[in-house]
């Protein structure tokens, strides 16, 4: 199962993201909303959310983010788990821009240097080598620094 981490300062706004990003994902997907009640920062509170879900495979997703194509989850999911030198992968060229069948998602991703947090997709793998983000950064940065990481432990970053 894969679990979806919305790191938020609202928690209402982030159920409500949550509801929608649930019902386009077309896959079963565990998501919890993490609040920012502290002010402590972005890379403290998807933090709290990664060790709150364990060492599973996890998406971290924006609650500022309001339209979902359907499928979306399902084809990030579909996208990693066919390129196993992966270990994160991000909405790009070819892939959650449009709406497509299953049938139609092409098997290709496009590599990255880095990714925005935005919404990324962190392999189950990746995540037990590469455990959580880096805390010296609190709100900017921890997203190309764990980027950096993947690569430094082999991974491959795309979208």
């Amino acid at each position: 199962m894969t679990a979806v981490v919305i790191p938020t300062l609202d928690t209402r706004k982030g159920e409500d993201i949550a509801a929608v990003a649930s019902a386009t994902a077309g896959c079963e997907a565990n998501f919890v909303v993490i609040t920012d009640r502290q002010r402590e920062g972005f890379t403290r509170t998807v933090n709290r959310g990664m060790r709150a879900v364990g060492q599973v495979e996890t998406c971290l997703l924006n609650d500022d983010i309001t339209a979902f194509q359907w499928g979306w989850l399902a084809e990030l999911h579909a996208r990693l788990a066919h390129s196993p030198d992966i270990g994160l992968i991000g909405p790009g060229p070819g892939n959650g821009y449009w709406y497509r069948t299953p049938e139609s998602w092409p098997r290709y991703t496009y590599s990255a240097e880095h990714l925005s947090f935005w919404c990324v997709l962190i392999k189950q793998e990746m995540r037990q080598a590469g455990g959580v983000l880096d805390e010296s950064y609190i709100h900017y940065s921890s997203d190309y620094a764990y980027c950096d990481k993947a690569r430094e432990l082999g991974w491959g970053v795309a979208l």
